[in-house]
């Protein structure tokens, strides 16, 4: 009985040490891009609305050229941004779920803004990660907030 006990308990540390980092940068492996008739700055602000309002936060933003080298829109003059939100932790049964989203926003001209959405989703079990880049479903329902907010 101890011997069957100590092994539970053992496993159970193990588990429990599992650390994960969630990068902050992700690549664009599966982007999901849109254009608006809009400013770049009330895109901009629109964006950063309709994700508060569906529970994101943005932790930072960056310039996209410190990694996005070589990009066909990646010019000095563009008007361009890199938003990164708070990962979003959602514990379950035997794991945990890790969430984040990227936005690259870029000016294409002075009335017309591309929005483009990047996900990673990593589910964490005990001996395992995987790793998911597709939200198709969230995107379209961020785009058209997006777009019901920009009228």
């Amino acid at each position: 009985m101890f011997r069957k006990s100590l092994v539970v308990m053992t496993c159970l540390f193990l588990v429990g040490c599992a650390t994960i980092t969630v990068p902050k940068y992700i690549k664009d492996e599966n982007p999901y891009t849109e254009k608006y008739l809009a400013d770049f700055a009330t895109t901009q602000k629109v964006v950063i609305s309709t994700l508060e309002k569906l529970g994101w936060k943005i932790e930072d933003t960056a310039d996209p050229m410190v990694y996005e080298r070589g990009q066909k829109y990646a010019s000095v003059e563009d008007k361009q941004v890199l938003l990164f939100t708070e990962v979003k932790q959602t514990p379950f049964f035997i794991g945990t779920k890790y969430k984040r989203i990227n936005v690259y926003l870029r000016a294409l001209d002075a009335a017309t803004t591309e929005v483009e959405l990047r996900f990673i989703v990593i589910n964490q079990f005990p001996l395992k990660s995987f790793y998911g880049y597709k939200k198709s479903g969230y995107a379209q329902k961020i785009f058209k907030m997006i777009t019901k907010k920009l009228g």
